[in-house]
């Protein structure tokens, strides 16, 4: 009887152990969801890990998934939120409707009010495209940004081709057409490849995404629908160094598309608040294989 009983306390300490592992699994992992806004239908990654709420935006043709390694290199304490912005991932975005940073911020009030948090007092994250977003979104609500991780940023300097293929009548029109025929844009970008005036990673991504008639469609529907996030670098600058902001800057030492000598230009006179790290890859940074290097970063900063 005696051997019963320790037989069965050893089988109910052996299943609640495997309880308590799953459930500390399922707390760490990103579990997607939907949420209607307006006219439109939001998937966004949700990990609920502690009191820290880190924002995070993905790059050009990605996802909110993308931000899932994130967790394993950042502290317990920080919940992760990855929303697939308007036509990325699973969200189902309305052409009509517009996407700028008071839009973009009574989304995340919402979400964070379906998950019984408040976005009182928030982090951001930003992976290149993603970059220029949380940018627009501090320059919109710093009182609420506690700090700010920039992974090969997109919106520290002006793209001027970008500002006139978005912003101007006549530049939309110009793009829309150029969309539909794309020749002379080809040609163009393989003359310049030849001559070598052109970077060749730039080259290569241009030329993927332009030269099938689905990814440029594709295209000019994600351009149109972000062009209203254009954040004011200088009043940027302004706010982190009013409000005591601190900016990580990781970049791939090899990038030639978001290069570091932009956030260099970026981190000078912000007397220290703003810091850049460089990993030894390209403009991919949120790849497994960074994953031991970007752990050191945060560790070694304690960021």
């Amino acid at each position: 009887m005696h051997d019963y009983v320790k037989t069965a306390e050893s089988g109910i300490r052996a299943v609640l152990m495997v309880i308590q592992v799953s459930g500390s699994r399922l707390r760490t992992e990103m579990h997607a969801e939907f949420i209607e806004h307006q006219t439109s239908l939001i998937h966004y990654h949700f990990v609920d890990r502690g009191h820290r709420l880190i924002v995070c935006f993905h790059g050009y043709d990605e996802n909110g998934l993308s931000f899932d390694i994130m967790k394993e290199v950042l502290p317990a304490s920080c919940s992760l939120l990855a929303i697939d912005l308007p036509h990325h991932g699973k969200t189902n975005w309305d052409d009509s409707a517009r996407f700028d940073v008071t839009i973009l911020w009574d989304l995340i009030s919402s979400i964070c009010k379906k998950h019984g948090r408040t976005n009182g007092r928030i982090e951001l994250a930003g992976f290149s495209m993603g970059g220029r977003i949380a940018l627009s979104l501090l320059d919109y609500q710093p009182e609420h940004i506690d700090r700010m991780i920039l992974l090969a940023p997109d919106g520290l300097r002006s793209n001027y081709w970008y500002w006139i293929s978005t912003s101007t009548i006549v530049g939309r029109r110009i793009f829309a057409i150029t969309v539909k025929n794309p020749g002379w844009l080809l040609f163009t970008l393989r003359v310049a490849n030849k001559l070598k005036i052109i970077n060749p990673a730039v080259f290569k991504f241009s030329w993927f995404y332009l030269k099938e008639a689905g990814t440029r469609n594709m295209l000019y529907k994600r351009w149109m629908a972000m062009r209203w996030m254009r954040p004011d670098i200088k009043k940027i600058k302004q706010h982190i160094h009013n409000r005591d902001i601190p900016v990580l800057l990781i970049y791939g030492a090899y990038d030639r598309i978001m290069p570091a000598e932009t956030g260099l230009a970026f981190c000078r006179d912000t007397h220290d608040l703003c810091k850049v790290e460089l990993l030894p890859c390209g403009h991919q940074i949120m790849q497994l294989k960074n994953k031991k290097n970007l752990s050191k970063i945060f560790r070694r900063l304690r960021f």
